[in-house]
């Protein structure tokens, strides 16, 4: 009688540790997680005219493009930026995003981390598997990051992000 009784206070307690741990290995719904908003723009940066990308018509600046182009002039000092790519994606922290980029490349965006209104930020340009570009940045919520990319055609590539953060309640 004694045995069987330490035998079920064992068993009792060892299933409550069991329950224990597969209760905290479950998901819990309703935790926030936080979500990167972010805008990339490729663009080549040319001394004249880019004469050997083709377009049928000229591309159209938007707004905070074409406000933030006197800076990326005094940066970079090319006379022409024209834009060739433009991708916008929102994702958790920690899941990379990849977009073709021309001159067969290929662009991942990586946030990593969020630290109060900055997104720290894996920025990795491929081509042929090789990184010809290889960051990371840390951009001002709501404010572009520039990174100087390789030679593309007559000029080089200018990779521009804005990221965003927004905290989001997962189902």
């Amino acid at each position: 009688m004694r045995r069987d009784k330490r035998l079920r206070n064992v068993l009792a307690r060892l299933l409550i540790v069991i329950l224990a741990l597969s209760l905290g290995a479950m998901p819990v719904t309703g935790q926030a997680q936080q979500i990167v908003r972010f805008g990339t723009r490729v663009l080549l940066a040319t001394d004249g005219p880019p004469w050997s990308v083709t377009r049928a018509a000229p591309p159209e600046l938007d707004e905070r493009l074409a406000q933030f182009l006197p800076r990326l002039r005094h940066l970079f000092r090319y006379k022409e930026y024209t834009s060739l790519k433009r991708y916008r994606a929102e994702v958790p922290v920690g899941a990379t995003q990849r977009w073709p980029v021309p001159g067969e490349r290929q662009l991942e965006v990586t946030p990593e981390g969020i630290n109060v209104n900055t997104v720290r930020l894996r920025v990795r340009l491929e081509r042929d598997g090789r990184a010809e570009v290889n960051t990371s940045i840390q951009a001002a919520s709501g404010n572009p990051a520039v990174i100087g990319g390789p030679k593309h055609a007559d000029g080089v590539l200018i990779i521009v992000v804005w990221a965003h953060v927004y905290p989001t309640q997962l189902p």
